[in-house]
């Protein structure tokens, strides 16, 4: 998806998303209003450490498969409630 940004000053008074290539995001690009802007990445984890309970279920299944050896085919069929316990340590259990 591509961001676009229509600004007010120093403000941002709009900010819209459109998919990429489409006819919309060409417009907006070639408009003297608007900004493409990078859409925020999210942030990298080292698979070894446990993530935060908010990580994505993508961040869950690299730590099981990093950190606890499981296979990457039944971590990613699990859900992240269940990575989560499967992945806690026993200090995490009492």
């Amino acid at each position: 998806m591509a961001i676009y940004e229509r600004m007010s000053g120093r403000h941002v008074a709009e900010r819209v998303r459109v998919p990429d290539g489409s006819d919309e995001a060409k417009r907006f690009a070639e408009s003297p209003k608007w900004r493409a802007v990078e859409a925020p990445k999210p942030p990298t984890v080292d698979p070894m450490e446990r993530p935060p309970q908010s990580a994505t279920k993508d961040q869950w299944v690299a730590h099981a498969v990093a950190a606890h050896g499981l296979d990457e085919a039944e971590a990613a069929k699990s859900t992240k409630a269940e990575l989560i316990e499967i992945t806690a340590e026993p200090e995490d259990e009492q």
